[in-house]
């Protein structure tokens, strides 16, 4: 039986609206509300940014920090944005 996620795979936001499903077996992605509204607009600069406002929300970076979490933050957002699961949430 597969568990509802309790979290969204970008911001961490404790409430899970859409999932977007992949080619992977068990990979699935999962957004809150607002998130899934910057997926669903293809808004990517605006998921990364909410992203790492979330992140520096949880724990504060010094400069240097930042620009490495910037950095996997947006690598992070370009995999899912070229998995193509973008287009199509299944929740």
């Amino acid at each position: 039986m597969k568990r509802r996620p309790s979290f969204c795979d970008f911001c961490a936001f404790p409430e899970v609206s859409n999932e977007y499903p992949t080619d992977k077996a068990g990979i699935d992605w999962y957004a809150c509300p607002a998130c899934a509204a910057l997926i669903e607009n293809q808004d990517w600069d605006g998921l990364v940014d909410r992203c790492l406002a979330a992140y520096v929300q949880i724990r504060s970076l010094t400069d240097d920090e930042k620009s490495v979490v910037l950095g996997e933050v947006q690598a992070l957002v370009r995999a899912f944005s070229a998995e193509g699961a973008a287009l199509s949430p299944a929740l």
